[in-house]
């Protein structure tokens, strides 16, 4: 049975006027300990995509039980050296993310590093232009 313009689709998502179904809003991982920085960071990337979605995590365990909970994941920024991410980069990379490692740890090991990184301090343009490379639109 067809759904009707603007009724309900089995995935629970509602098709638009033109009997479209909306993309689903993107999803970033931030797992950031600072609270101050983790609200700076989902207030730049909802600025970037006012519809995404944003999972906050304070710590690696945090972000690996949010990670095992989603089906994609468009860029998770992690708060991590390399070495402590490596454990959550298989399973973010099976759900899409582009992985974007920051804070002084990724800084100072950042030559283990060859995915995406944020150099720290870092400010709002910077992340901009990073979301603009790696999400997706």
């Amino acid at each position: 049975m067809r759904n009707p313009p603007g009724g309900s689709t089995r995935q629970g998502r509602r098709r638009t006027g033109d009997g479209a179904i909306p993309a689903a809003p993107n999803t970033y991982l931030l797992l950031v300990p600072d609270p101050l920085i983790a609200r700076d960071l989902a207030e730049t990337v909802t600025e970037f995509d006012p519809g995404a979605r944003i999972l906050p995590a304070h710590n690696a365990a945090e972000a690996g039980a949010r990670i095992a909970r989603e089906a994609q994941v468009a860029v998770a920024f992690l708060w991590l050296s390399p070495e402590a991410a490596r454990p959550l980069v298989p399973p973010l990379a099976v759900r899409g993310a582009r992985v974007v490692l920051f804070g002084p740890e990724a800084d100072e090991h950042r030559a283990a590093w060859r995915g995406e990184h944020l150099p720290t301090p870092f400010s709002t343009p910077m992340v901009l232009h990073l979301l603009r490379r790696l999400a997706p639109r």
